[in-house]
């Protein structure tokens, strides 16, 4: 939830960052409505989340995935965090928060870039049609 709007991409990037964590509340919601109903061993003193995250890395692993990076971090599921931005009706702050959200993309293309400025002013000069043309050249490395 965002009070006001932040006055920058990197602003808003520090302020969610702070949600998307490791193990967040979404990624935890996810895991139980999967593995709740997972027996856990009578026996066991560990905690109920070792388990459930135990199973849930069990089947990712028997799915051929890797079963560590995004088993805790992006778990899939009806539970999703979601980016709420309070902006009072008649606001000037609209505008200005659809070129927010703009910049933010662009920021996230430089971000780890030399000379992040320059490549950030290179991608705010391109037009939406040629922007289009290069995400369909773009490779995705986001893990399936």
């Amino acid at each position: 939830m965002h009070w006001n709007l932040p006055r920058n991409p990197v602003d808003i990037e520090q302020r969610e960052g702070r949600v998307h964590r490791y193990k967040d509340h979404a990624v935890r919601r996810n895991v139980v409505a999967a593995f709740s109903a997972t027996p856990l061993a009578a026996q066991s003193r560990q905690s109920p989340w070792v388990s459930m995250f135990e199973a849930a890395q069990a089947d990712e692993v028997s799915k051929g995935h890797s079963g560590d990076i995004i088993l805790f971090w992006i778990y899939q599921g009806n539970h999703k965090i979601e980016r709420v931005v309070l902006i009072p009706p008649f606001s000037r702050e609209k505008e200005p928060y659809k070129d927010l959200i703009t910049s933010l993309a662009t920021y996230r293309l430089a971000f780890g870039q030399p000379r992040q400025d320059e490549l950030i002013s290179l991608f705010s000069g391109m037009d939406d049609d040629f922007i289009q043309e290069l995400s369909e050249l773009q490779i995705s490395l986001r893990p399936n």
